[in-house]
């Protein structure tokens, strides 16, 4: 099914990225080579354009590729929330295969030298956004993800996987400031196929012993089952959460210590945490239920988490864990 699948993540980079990708650097190429460059660019703009909710215009505008890249093959940095977006793709024809160590190393030696301020090294298209980029990272609370994204089937390879762990360990003492997100094919045919990409995020949500709050703004207050939140991360991630100054930073010691929380002693974990908080364009309550406020179900639209993305992460892996 791979194929398919790479030729299903190829139309949907070309409907959004065509005329969008600068390739002025392999004209007078061969149509090959110019149809490779324009996927790989593409996967990094795509990248971008899932983890920070951008327009398609905006994601290809943050391609760096090219010779003396560092590794880096697209650079964003978003002003409102502080994060550096570093993305890092490779376009696998034939769907197999991962990220080779000489690749990633290579990632990670370009990403310690963008930190460094060691500039010399790049091409222009990362020397012309220096001011840009040390701004970025003069601020205290910037944080920095790495986007790794392949077509490939494969998980990363263990030598890879412990040279990301050691840089983020390096990187994250004494704060956590660095995170790893990967998108390997099946993560990015999820996001293809789910269609989220430029359309809002609709659910109905089930409240237990719910309330509401009118002014200033009109909101809802509850209860609702962990499963259910599984759910909206297995289904929306990581849409669900672009607007949020904090995704899931995957299993740190807090978020473990959430999950199993959650698997051993699943009554205390209402008392343990701080709970969701989710914005919608609109929400209404359905008459299921009537004006009983022991449960009921709300119509909600255009959602996005923008406090909580740690407990939905930890939910999700509890649940997955307890299957």
């Amino acid at each position: 099914m791979s194929i398919i699948h790479i030729r299903q993540i190829e139309t949907r980079l070309r409907s959004l990225f065509t005329d969008l990708i600068d390739l002025n650097d392999y004209t007078g190429k061969s149509q090959t080579e110019q149809n490779s460059i324009f996927l790989t660019r593409a996967l990094a703009a795509f990248s971008i354009l899932a983890t920070a909710g951008i327009r398609p215009d905006q994601a290809a505008s943050t391609i760096t590729d090219g010779y003396h890249d560092g590794g880096i093959d697209a650079i964003y940095f978003d002003d409102r929330e502080k994060i550096l977006f570093l993305a890092q793709s490779k376009w696998r024809h034939d769907g197999t295969g991962g990220i080779k160590q000489e690749e990633s190393l290579k990632f990670i030696n370009g990403v310690k030298a963008l930190i460094n301020a060691k500039f010399d090294c790049f091409n222009d298209k990362i020397k012309n956004r220096e001011t840009e980029i040390i701004d970025a990272l003069s601020f205290a609370n910037t944080r920095v993800v790495l986007l790794l994204a392949y077509t490939g089937q494969a998980t990363l390879s263990e030598d890879v996987r412990r040279d990301f762990d050691n840089f983020l360990k390096e990187m994250n003492d004494p704060s956590e400031v660095v995170e790893l997100k990967v998108f390997q094919q099946g993560d990015l045919h999820k996001i293809v196929a789910s269609g989220n990409l430029g359309l809002p995020i609709n659910f109905d949500v089930v409240l237990k012993d719910w309330g509401q709050v009118r002014e200033p703004y009109s909101a809802y207050y509850g209860l609702v089952s962990a499963t259910e939140v599984a759910n909206w991360w297995n289904n929306h991630y990581p849409k669900l959460f672009t607007p949020n100054i904090r995704s899931f930073l995957g299993e740190t010691e807090i978020n473990q210590s959430i999950v199993e929380t959650l698997l051993s002693e699943p009554e205390k974990f209402w008392y343990f945490n701080n709970g969701i908080t989710a914005l919608c364009g609109k929400i209404q309550k359905k008459l299921l239920g009537g004006s009983n406020h022991d449960s009921g179900v709300f119509e909600c639209f255009d959602v996005s988490i923008v406090n909580g993305a740690q407990t939905v992460g930890a939910i999700a892996i509890a649940n997955t864990n307890s299957l």
